[in-house]
């Protein structure tokens, strides 16, 4: 009875499992069988039936005879069809560089682009940036962004300002590129203003990169930038409206090619000068004045009265000094009237450019 049960157990199984082999197998299998015993020669056992030891038995069977891929490199605890499926075999690979946040270098700048008026506004924040540009007007390790933006062709005068929570510094560059990226820079409106003002007067430059960072290495927080595209403010006289400076800025001019403008009378001609007017507001002296003039001398006259003939408070020529240019500084000066007053810058005809500080 037992042998009956078997049989009518294992029977409907076995030939279930000789016809699918029956079907993948190579070569027909010779006899059926229980175990190797049942077989001769050098068959197996397989399934219920005896085939040849060389003939592929199919999934789960003697790994002597499951087929390989014989084209892969095959290393220890790897799939060896794993390279053919695209699949990462290292779980502990490294994962990718996390991309540098937008902003965090001249090669990857933040683009502002101006509306139909000439302005541009960002908001940012530089928790999120480090240390990439050295400029004189930070301490070290100052956060720090970049900001690309196209300019319409021709010359034009540009002012970039920052507001916000945070002591920020500005500086600009037209190429953002080699040494001394930003070359120049500010840090303060005024003694008690901590954001910058910059105006360049008579850029030429088609682009226009912006670095804003903060003061100090814990100055990381908000800010907001505007940056406004002019036509050229005339400066060649006290009655046009010229470059206002009322409230404290920083100035990059590039030299004009007249000299129209009144000379001061501390440094002979022939001069190129460009005339800054300022709303004194009651104000009756000035904290600071700096200038930068390069390899060429020059001089600034605070002018009280600027219609023929000039009136002057105070003029002063710049020196050479230790680094090697002109420059001058001065602070406290008084002016005469508490209105309107005048800057009349002047540099030689060769001077290409100048820089002008002014502290109310």
């Amino acid at each position: 009875m037992y042998d009956d049960l078997v049989d009518a157990r294992l029977t409907p199984g076995i030939v279930a499992l000789i016809a699918g082999v029956a079907a993948c197998a190579s070569p027909p299998a010779s006899t059926a069988c229980l175990s190797r015993t049942d077989c001769t020669g050098t068959e197996e056992c397989i399934a219920g039936r005896c085939v040849a030891s060389d003939v592929d038995a199919g999934p789960g069977h003697d790994a002597a005879t499951v087929p390989t891929d014989a084209g892969l490199d095959v290393g220890p605890d790897q799939d060896a069809f794993a390279e053919d499926a695209g699949i990462e075999t290292d779980a502990f690979s490294e994962p990718d560089a996390a991309e540098p946040a937008p902003g965090d270098s001249c090669a990857n700048p933040i683009t502002l682009t101006l509306d139909a008026m000439g302005h541009a506004h960002a908001e940012g924040e530089l928790a999120a940036y480090g240390h990439d540009y050295d400029t004189y007007c930070d301490e070290t390790g100052a956060p720090d962004l970049v900001y690309a933006i196209e300019l319409p062709p021709g010359t034009r005068d540009v002012e970039i300002t920052t507001a916000g929570p945070t002591d920020t510094v500005v500086a600009f560059s037209e190429t953002c590129a080699g040494s001394g990226e930003f070359y120049s820079c500010n840090d303060d409106r005024s003694p008690d203003d901590h954001h910058p003002r910059m105006i360049l007067h008579r850029f030429g430059s088609s682009q226009l990169f912006v670095l804003v960072g903060g003061y100090g290495s814990g100055d990381i927080g908000p800010f907001a930038l505007d940056v406004s595209v002019t036509s050229v403010a005339d400066s060649s006289s006290c009655a046009t409206t010229g470059i206002d400076l009322t409230g404290g800025a920083y100035v990059v001019a590039w030299s004009p090619a007249t000299n129209m403008a009144p000379t001061p009378s501390c440094l002979g001609a022939p001069l190129v000068s460009d005339v800054y007017r300022v709303d004194r507001m009651g104000q009756m002296t000035v904290e600071s004045i700096n200038a930068y003039f390069g390899d060429v001398q020059g001089a600034i006259a605070l002018v009280d009265d600027c219609s023929a003939p000039v009136t002057e408070s105070w003029c002063e020529v710049s020196s050479w000094t230790d680094s090697s240019y002109f420059g001058l500084g001065a602070s406290a000066q008084p002016f005469q009237a508490p209105d309107v007053g005048y800057f009349v810058v002047s540099a030689g005809p060769a001077s290409t450019a100048y820089t002008f500080e002014f502290y109310p």
